[in-house]
């Protein structure tokens, strides 16, 4: 693994990765992957036991609505705390969306499209990790943009 270029041999010289992200900065950028899923955790668990009730077309609107504001806005986030709670509330709309996409169609679509429709709705799943591997060559191009 080759080391980060360092701008002088001075004493005190700091590795790019070192300017750029600060100690805890870098440690804590691990647990970036957990937020959304403990946001849906968050809703999901309420949900299996039936302390949350979730019904209509609403809240499928509207669990993607705040999906998309919490990506959005963690997307733009200069901190990283502030990115992980966006991320996190991202988490809370994906257990709503996720919930209502199987519920709709089980009780909207006629009987006998069902099938199709899940086959459908199954495909669309299929192809989110070819989006997780954009996004993640995106970001490894990117990089991380956090401020101390």
């Amino acid at each position: 693994m080759a080391s980060e270029p360092v701008e002088s041999a001075g004493a005190g010289a700091a590795s790019v990765h070192e300017r750029r992200c600060s100690a805890p900065c870098a440690t804590s950028t691990a647990s970036t992957p957990l937020a959304e899923p403990l946001g849906a955790i968050a809703v999901g668990i309420p949900l299996a036991i039936g302390w949350l009730r979730l019904s209509g077309h609403r809240v499928l609107l509207r669990g993607s609505l705040l999906f998309l504001v919490g990506l959005a806005a963690m997307a733009l986030s200069p901190w990283y705390s502030l990115a992980f709670v966006l991320l996190l509330i991202g988490g809370l709309g994906t257990a709503a969306f996720s919930n209502m996409q199987t519920t709709l169609i089980l009780t909207e679509a006629p009987p006998a499209a069902r099938s199709r429709v899940m086959g459908i709705v199954t495909m669309c799943i299929g192809t989110g990790p070819v989006g997780v591997m954009m996004i993640g060559i995106l970001s490894g191009q990117v990089g991380p943009r956090w401020r101390s």
